[in-house]
């Protein structure tokens, strides 16, 4: 996780600015959406989960179907968010602080393993002899490490990249969103 508070650069960044560029903001309001099929792709994960139903059971079977195709309607609009934090605000971050600014390696390692976890539940969902409850688990997990990483987003890298970064810099992020 985050370093250990009294050496973070983002340790006096106490609460969220009053208002923030457009550019974060965007990003901030792309968490909400996000953050709603999560809570769906959880509660239907867990419904599946704590089936007593056998695992080749056909309706077993038909609703983790039903669960892949909603992670990959969400795994969409996620990809689109996490270009954005990639290729764009980590990128200018860590020009600006350094490429070793751990802030912004911990979001990075928190994105591929979210991703690495909708990977292992895609593969489990696709395979003729699906195991649903250990894909859902595996989707689940996915969905808390991208829950926990959307409020550490929230609380300590938006904030600290709305005071770090130079009005032309948010400019310059907002523009790359629009491209």
């Amino acid at each position: 996780m985050f370093s250990e508070p009294h050496t973070s650069p983002c340790h006096n960044m106490s609460s969220p600015p009053a208002s923030y560029s457009p550019a974060i903001q965007q990003l901030l309001d792309e968490h909400e959406p996000l953050r709603q099929q999560m809570r769906e792709l959880i509660k239907e994960a867990g419904q599946l989960l704590n089936s007593d139903a056998p695992a080749q059971d056909p309706e077993i079977l038909q609703a983790l179907l039903t669960l892949f195709m909603k992670e990959q309607k969400f795994k969409l609009q996620l990809e689109l968010h996490s270009e954005k934090e990639e290729n764009g605000l980590f990128t200018l971050l860590k020009k600006e602080m350094g490429d070793n600014f751990g802030p912004v390696q911990v979001m990075e390692y928190e994105h591929e393993e979210a991703k690495r976890q909708l990977a292992v539940f895609e593969e489990l969902s696709s395979s003729p002899s699906a195991d649903a409850k250990e894909a859902a688990t595996h989707l689940m997990d996915a969905c808390q490490i991208l829950l926990l990483h959307f409020t550490k987003e929230e609380n300590v890298l938006f904030p600290f990249a709305e005071n770090a970064l130079t009005p032309q810099q948010k400019q310059q992020l907002f523009c790359s969103f629009h491209q």
